[in-house]
């Protein structure tokens, strides 16, 4: 049976986007979403629209921490 990977990222900007304390950790996203979608097993993973931050899957329900 072929594995298949899932994965979900969160994070809590402590600043707003552009700002250098989070920027450098933005700018990395598009590297690891790379490489996810580059990965054996991979099938499927939603797209955020950066603009509006909505996900092609539908809203986005974030766990409590």
């Amino acid at each position: 049976m072929p594995y298949k990977l899932a994965f979900m990222t969160v994070g809590i900007l402590r600043e707003p986007i552009g700002h250098e304390q989070v920027q450098g950790c933005l700018d990395q996203t598009t590297g690891g979403y790379r490489a996810v979608d580059a990965s054996d097993g991979f099938h499927e993973r939603s797209v955020r629209d950066v603009g509006s931050w909505l996900h092609s899957w539908g809203e986005v329900k974030v766990p409590k921490l």
